[in-house]
């Protein structure tokens, strides 16, 4: 049988009710200025999306500049034709200490305050990663 080491050890816990992977990472601007976000740790996303408020923080003046992309909820019948069109940018991000460009996508007809979210596109897929949710803990190697 296998056995995997981790790096980190990160405590998630906002609470015995609360069955979400809520972290901080910070995400930097085109000037190079960090800003502190909550996002969820998502290994069912494609990609990263954040709410399309971030984008200007960001400096992102035009949010349709980015690469399109279709998506659906993952409720969403594949054949129904209910997608949305993300715009992909690439961003900077530090997450646990680690640094990373990763594309953040930014959805323009989605609600201000939509839930920040980290995907498999460039985040998961920069690291061995594994939930122990019971004890609300995230064991991470960068690699």
């Amino acid at each position: 049988m296998p056995t995997l080491t981790f790096d980190l050890d990160h405590d998630y816990n906002s609470g015995p009710e609360l069955h979400q992977a809520l972290v901080h990472v910070r995400v930097f601007t085109k000037d190079g200025l960090p800003l502190s976000f909550q996002a969820l740790l998502d290994t069912g996303a494609s990609f990263c999306s954040f709410n399309k408020d971030v984008a200007e923080l960001l400096g992102i003046d035009d949010i349709e500049s980015g690469v399109p992309r279709r998506i659906a909820a993952a409720d969403v019948d594949e054949g129904s034709g209910d997608h949305e069109i993300m715009y992909l940018h690439d961003v900077e991000i530090e997450f646990l200490g680690h640094k990373m460009n990763v594309p953040i996508g930014f959805v323009p007809t989605w609600p201000s305050g939509t839930q920040n979210l980290l995907g498999m596109k460039g985040f998961f897929e920069s690291m061995q990663a594994a939930f122990l949710h019971r004890e609300r803990r995230f064991l991470v190697t960068f690699l």
